[in-house]
């Protein structure tokens, strides 16, 4: 049997890193040669007992062949390596925000205002982050967030956002992608392969 597009998963079919050590870990991605199932069908497996170079092996011992690694956790690992926020179990709501950040109440008071799109969640590395976001790129956003040096002044930060990894339920997520930012995919089943992709209007 092998699985091809996998990632190593939570219970909740969420992409994590096996290094954090979360436990239990399973393997998600396209099923060939497994009894019982059409090849390329979508599959997650038992909980992980041991990870090999080329292959895992579940609980209940059925031994799975990786095939190639599905290429949005690959750059959701290699964001990770090179120290960008890697963002999950995100949300994101439309907000009315400052063009600028007032140094004072006066300028407080005459600071204008525009609709933006703020996205929060918390980092793999156990951390919150939120912010409006400015920019995208794929999988990338840069949002404006607080500076810890100063509390009136804002700060570019570029992030990783694993779109599949989001803590809305299901109904949100449809209204968030379908009727605010738009679907990049044609079939809802493609997001638990990892293939959400907001288009965020900046």
């Amino acid at each position: 049997m092998k699985i091809e597009k996998y990632f190593f998963s939570d219970e909740h079919e969420n992409p994590v890193f096996i290094k954090d050590g979360i436990k239990p870990i399973f393997v998600c991605g396209l099923v060939f040669g497994k009894p019982g199932f059409r090849d390329g069908a979508s599959i997650r497996t038992s909980d992980i007992k041991e990870v090999g170079k080329e292959s895992v092996t579940t609980g209940s011992g059925s031994v799975y062949e990786l095939g190639e690694m599905n290429p949005d956790y690959v750059e959701m690992l290699a964001a990770k390596a090179a120290k960008i926020p890697v963002i999950t179990g995100w949300s994101m709501e439309k907000r009315i925000l400052m063009d600028r950040t007032p140094d004072s109440l006066e300028e407080y008071k005459e600071t204008k205002t525009h609709v933006g799109f703020f996205l929060s969640g918390e980092t793999t590395d156990g951390e919150y982050i939120g912010g409006e976001i400015i920019r995208q790129e794929g999988s990338y956003v840069t949002m404006l967030t607080p500076d810890p040096k100063s509390l009136f002044r804002l700060v570019e930060t570029r992030c990783f956002v694993c779109w599949r990894n989001l803590s809305l339920e299901t109904e949100a997520f449809i209204e968030l992608t379908g009727k605010v930012a738009g679907l990049a995919y044609a079939d809802f089943g493609d997001a638990f392969l990892m293939k959400c992709r907001p288009k965020i209007p900046v």
